[in-house]
Order: structure tokens, then sequence, then C-alpha cells
């Protein structure tokens, strides 16, 4: 993995530890939360787009097989602690999903409230719901910790959805 110095210092800016001890990715997220990041030079055509877990894994370890994932313990997929971030293979991961009671055939519901990593309640959302429309996604996105277009999906009833009693 190559990467510049001016590249490890801007991953270092946009990290910060939050309350449960994760040290979370602040920057660039693809849909399931994995941050990410640029690395590399176009010179050398070495530019890529990688996972901001694998990085921190990779600084601290100096080693990254590429036959191997990079796992998290705290089940945070923004996190970067590389204390929670241990290698595996795709089945230690989907093991990992099992046990952790992630998976959608656990016989658990993990919808809303029932999923470990859900960082809203009902409350917040009923209260999203109730909030002006005028008040934009990206605004509410920041203050409840959630993406602008969770946010959207949340107000559309897509997300968080309630069943009629």
């Amino acid at each position: 993995m190559f990467v510049t110095e001016k590249q490890i210092a801007n991953f270092k800016a946009k990290l910060v530890l939050d309350e449960s001890g994760c040290l979370l990715w602040q920057g660039s997220k693809i849909g399931i939360g994995h941050g990410q990041i640029r690395i590399g030079s176009q010179k050398n055509g070495t530019r890529k787009l990688a996972l901001v877990h694998r990085l921190a894994y990779f600084l601290e370890h100096g080693v990254l097989p590429d036959d191997l994932l990079v796992r998290h313990t705290c089940d945070t997929p923004a996190c970067c602690l590389p204390a929670h971030l241990v290698l595996g293979t795709h089945q230690d991961n989907m093991d990992d999903m099992v046990i952790r009671l992630r998976s959608s055939g656990n016989g658990q519901d993990n919808r809303g409230t029932g999923n470990p990593a859900a960082k809203l309640t009902w409350e917040k959302v009923r209260e999203i719901r109730e909030l002006p429309r005028t008040i934009p996604n990206t605004v509410l996105g920041e203050k409840y910790g959630v993406t602008h277009s969770m946010i959207s999906a949340i107000r559309l009833n897509k997300a968080w959805i309630e069943m009629p009693v």
C-alpha cells in the first residue's frame, strides 16, 4: 500500500475519538458506513480509493495481506482504532455477523432499535418526522449523527418504517 506523509496527515486529521472508545472516520463513507480515502500517486500509478480501516491497520502493523479482511471487533464500520481491528477471512467476518446477531437469518428483528449499530431511537425518528421540511437533511443529519440520505429515507418512510396499527 503506497501512501504519502501528507495523505497520512490528512487521514489522521479526520479521526475523532467517540464516547464508546472508537476512533471514528469523519470523511467520505461508502453506503454501509466504511470510510474511504484516496491514497497513492498518479505519477507512479498507485492512486486508488482505500478503505480507511484497512489503512489504519496497515499504518499500525506495516502489513496488509491481500487475501484477508480487516474486521471490526467493535462492529462500528467507521472505526479506525487499531485495537478494534483484526485480520480475518470472509468466513470469519460472516461468523462474527451471526454471533453478534447482525445477520438477517438469526431469528432476531434487526430493524430499528433491534439493530446493535442503530444510532437513532424511535423517539428521535418520530422527532425527525415532525420537524418542518424546511430544515435541510444535511443539518438534521449532523444533529442526529446520521447521513443526510438517512434523514431523507426516514422522512419518506423508507427507513425506520412504522407499520400502521
